[in-house]
């Protein structure tokens, strides 16, 4: 599948996921990273060899418009990513707005030790903050949209025995655990 993004000067690109891995590795890297960095951070003790790497380096140089400098390796164009955002949203102590921006776990299937980090991380901070703030609306929205058994544990001890909402999470909850 290939996703599209925006190139300097607006135009749209079509990347493929390693592509996408690599733009990331390297936004999250503004300073740079020698050629073992990088493919540390892509590949981890994966067998790929450095001369691949700088071959798909080179084809997202061309891609980009020649905004890869090499030596250290970064973008020479300013990035923004989802990720980034949804993190400072949450340093700043905006729930709402982290939980709004936040699809799921940025890229699922890569398997770049870098990526697999700012998965859990995220993942794990969005939800650290969505049960600190105990705010049944919140959580609502959080477990419409992820499976996870202990944010339905705790919505359903927050539910008043009224509210409506408690039987919907009960029978969630209940599926999920014959899943397991």
């Amino acid at each position: 599948m290939r996703r599209a993004q925006r190139a300097p000067g607006g135009r749209s690109l079509h990347l493929t996921p390693r592509q996408l891995e690599l733009l990331t590795v390297l936004a999250l890297h503004p300073d740079g990273l020698t050629l073992d960095a990088l493919h540390a951070h892509m590949y981890g003790d994966a067998p790929i060899s450095s001369s691949t790497l700088k071959s798909e380096v080179s084809t997202l140089r061309g891609l980009l418009g020649g905004q890869i400098a090499s030596r250290p390796y970064r973008l020479s164009v300013a990035v923004d990513l989802d990720l980034l955002r949804v993190e400072r949203l949450l340093l700043c102590g905006d729930v709402n707005g982290a939980l709004d921006l936040f699809d799921g776990p940025p890229l699922p299937v890569s398997e770049s030790p870098l990526l697999s980090y700012w998965r859990s991380y995220l993942d794990g901070a969005l939800r650290r903050a969505v049960c600190g703030l105990r705010d049944p609306a919140l959580l609502w929205r959080y477990a419409a949209r992820f499976d996870d058994l202990e944010v339905l544990a705790l919505l359903e001890s927050l539910l008043g025995p009224q509210d409506p909402r408690r039987e919907v999470v009960r029978a969630r909850h209940a599926a999920l655990l014959r899943e397991e």
